[in-house]
């Protein structure tokens, strides 16, 4: 069974993902026409996943496609724009260049074009975390440590003060100056 099913949602796509949704799949819209997540280096969506689709086919991750399927890939083309991004050929021009549109070359973009996830690792800094806030008027950061200290001190006596203010007749029973 299919965990997720990427559709180009841009004209007959965006009725073909409510119609796949409609039979129970996972389905995620992809509008390869918005903008890049790495917007200084790629023009759009587009580039960056067949960028790293390209980076995938170096790391020999992806093997066993059809000869017609490769002979798509092989008929689009990148280009660095005025801006120094990457931008991909157009269909129109691909199409002119096969004879027909690239369909099998768009799937496997929409299909294995995402970024390689990278796992979080956590690399520990040492048994105290230094903060960027400081006593005022000491001139030296705090501690974790010595912040909590510090702000169960300032608890402690806002409790206490207010414990006394209740009865304090200056104060007076809610805690009001004359």
């Amino acid at each position: 069974r299919l965990r997720l099913v990427n559709v180009d949602s841009i004209g007959i796509g965006f009725h073909v993902v409510s119609h796949v949704r409609d039979q129970g799949f996972r389905t995620v819209g992809i509008n390869v026409a918005t903008s890049a997540k790495d917007k200084e280096r790629f023009s759009n969506s587009k580039a960056q996943r067949y960028w790293h689709l390209r980076e995938r086919f170096l790391r020999g991750e992806i093997s066993g496609l059809s000869d017609e399927m490769l002979a798509e890939l092989a008929g689009i083309g990148y280009v660095i724009d005025p801006h120094g991004k990457i931008c991909v050929e157009d269909k129109a021009s691909v199409r002119a260049t096969l004879g027909r549109s690239p369909d099998l070359a768009e799937a496997l973009m929409l299909c294995l074009g995402e970024p390689a996830y990278e796992p979080f690792r956590y690399v520990p800094v040492g048994n105290s975390f230094t903060f960027h806030r400081t006593t005022p008027g000491s001139g030296r950061e705090l501690t974790g440590r010595e912040m909590d200290q510090r702000d169960d001190a300032e608890a402690a006596a806002q409790r206490q003060h207010r414990r006394f203010a209740a009865y304090s007749p200056r104060i007076g029973r809610k805690g009001v100056g004359w």
